[in-house]
């Protein structure tokens, strides 16, 4: 995805960059708890349980509800919302 491009294109130092800011609902879990996730249930319109269950793993969001909070937090990216949670659990190469 976006680090796939970096790297491809000659920019292997923006994907370490890209890497160190680039956050998760778990993280965003493990450093504001709940109300991170009551705030970006307010601006999702998303259930704060659903991004609960999202941030422990035990469900993925919608492409909708990623797009929502890539634009609630620009933390947030796709690759970290997709691709950092399949690789802890051993499933991307």
């Amino acid at each position: 995805m976006a680090l796939d491009f970096l790297k491809a294109n000659g920019y292997p130092w923006a994907c370490s960059v890209l890497q160190a800011t680039a956050m998760n609902l778990h993280d965003i879990y493990e450093t504001e708890g709940a109300p991170g996730l009551a705030r970006l249930a307010a601006a999702t319109g998303a259930n704060p349980q659903y991004l609960y269950q999202c941030a422990t793993g035990r469900k993925e969001p919608s492409p909708r509800l990623a797009r929502e909070l890539i634009k609630a937090d620009s933390r947030i990216t796709l690759d970290a919302l997709y691709l950092r949670g399949r690789v802890s659990q051993g499933e991307a190469a």
